[in-house]
């Protein structure tokens, strides 16, 4: 790891990075990474099976969860810099640094509950107990995880940081202290630290461009606004509006070109599917990952799966089909039955579904895949939006003062037939 050293604050480690240079932490920060919960996320890339497509994209969610401490560190600073900014949040200047370790190790845990092969992994999410329509999110063992391995870790330091409060900002649906709220919008919202770090990680290790920004000029921009309810809200600065614009694109590009690339999707598939033999052949028969749990034993059979476990498992040949399709590197083939013209969506959707019906009469194994959707820009929810923060005073949601946002806001249907017959 990197190099630790002394200094007044305590004992602290430093590693570098390719994207934010040298990333420090305290020792409270370094026992949490040499957890072994932690280190997990060594083992879990951050794009599952997109090095299939591109060989370089092996980075992982290790790496990445320093990136987003990183980059909320530096936006809290940027925002506490200005005193109208701290008044908003209700902080003064005395406690924005235990503030700060709060939205620090919120950042850093954020993922630490994540599945193998990233976003296919949780397809394979055990259902909730009360809805047996709707699964169980990674946030939530992200939770867990939290006060079952690191409480002890967390509430045992001099700051007097509870879980509550970091639990909170990873999504606990708990009461939080005022000074929380606006801040959330830091760990999860459509301008986070998140999305500010994978952007420029997944372009940097892919070898594109697509989701490059400006970061510092990012990090100049956040700023506080107000809500219509005289509630504080994480915004940018009107200065900042084309900066906004081009982190949305960003988004945009990376979705289109590299997240929903044909093979890289197929691949995703593959995984669902191989993943869910390897549950079953674990033991698990519904091919589900075990529920969160309270109980350290229970919740720790989750935590044994990553990317390294279930490959090998793979590799014994415990992935069925799809798991061996996944080692050889022979995937399945796009076959797309006609054209699919976003101007023209509802006579090509017709005539999509009329060919796929004679596909799958000829095929006897097929994906269709229906995952490649998403709201680039979300712009239903008023509260959820990018706010601006108007030279005025007055904050408004972007989509209402940027045309180009309105105009990718929506989601465009990107179907793609997998089936056996390879051509």
């Amino acid at each position: 790891m990197g190099k630790s050293t002394e200094t007044e604050k305590g004992k602290t480690t430093k590693i570098r990075c390719p994207i934010h240079g040298f990333i420090e932490l305290d020792e409270l920060e370094t026992e949490i990474i040499n957890h072994r919960i932690f280190q997990r996320l060594k083992r879990i890339k951050q794009l599952a099976l997109t090095d299939m497509v591109y060989p370089s994209a092996t980075h992982t969610r290790f790496e990445h969860s320093l990136g987003v401490m990183y980059m909320a560190t530096e936006m809290l600073n940027s925002l506490a810099s200005d005193e109208q900014n701290l008044e908003k949040l209700g902080l003064t200047v005395d406690n924005v640094t235990r503030v700060r370790k709060i939205v620090r190790l919120a950042a850093l845990l954020h993922d630490v509950g994540h599945p193998c092969f990233a976003h296919a992994g949780e397809k394979m999410m055990p259902f909730l107990p009360k809805n047996k329509k709707k699964q169980y999110k990674h946030e939530t063992y992200s939770v867990k995880a939290i006060r079952v391995f690191f409480k002890s870790i967390i509430e045992g330091n001099a700051y007097g940081i509870t879980v509550d409060e970091v639990c909170y900002l990873i999504g606990e649906d708990i009461k939080p202290p005022k000074y929380l709220i606006a801040l959330k919008g830091l760990i999860s919202s459509q301008m986070d630290a998140d999305r500010a770090d994978y952007l420029l990680r997944d372009s940097y290790h892919l070898g594109v461009r697509y989701g490059e920004y400006d970061k510092e000029r990012f990090i100049r921009c956040i700023t506080v606004g107000k809500t219509e309810g005289n509630s504080a809200i994480l915004a940018i600065k009107e200065s900042g509006l084309q900066m906004a614009e081009h982190m949305v694109m960003a988004r945009y590009s990376m979705f289109s070109s590299v997240y929903f690339h044909k093979v890289r999707r197929a691949y995703d598939c593959h995984a669902e599917r191989a993943l869910k033999d390897v549950l079953k052949a674990s033991g698990l028969k519904d091919g589900l990952f075990p529920p969160p749990s309270d109980d350290p034993i229970k919740l720790n059979e989750y935590f044994k799966f990553d990317d390294y476990s279930v490959i090998s498992a793979m590799a014994k040949g415990d992935g069925g089909v799809h798991g061996d399709i996944i080692i050889d590197r022979n995937h399945y083939k796009e076959k797309r039955p006609s054209p699919w013209k976003i101007r023209d969506e509802k006579n090509d959707r017709k005539k999509f579904d009329s060919d796929t019906r004679k596909l799958k009469k000829k095929h006897s194994d097929y994906f269709i895949d229906e995952g490649a959707v998403t709201d680039y820009y979300k712009s239903k929810d008023r509260e959820k939006e990018i706010h601006i923060l108007r030279g005025d005073g007055i904050t408004v949601p972007l989509s209402e003062i940027s045309d180009m946002i309105t105009k990718i806001g929506q989601p465009k249907n990107n179907k793609v037939l997998c089936p056996l017959g390879r051509e």
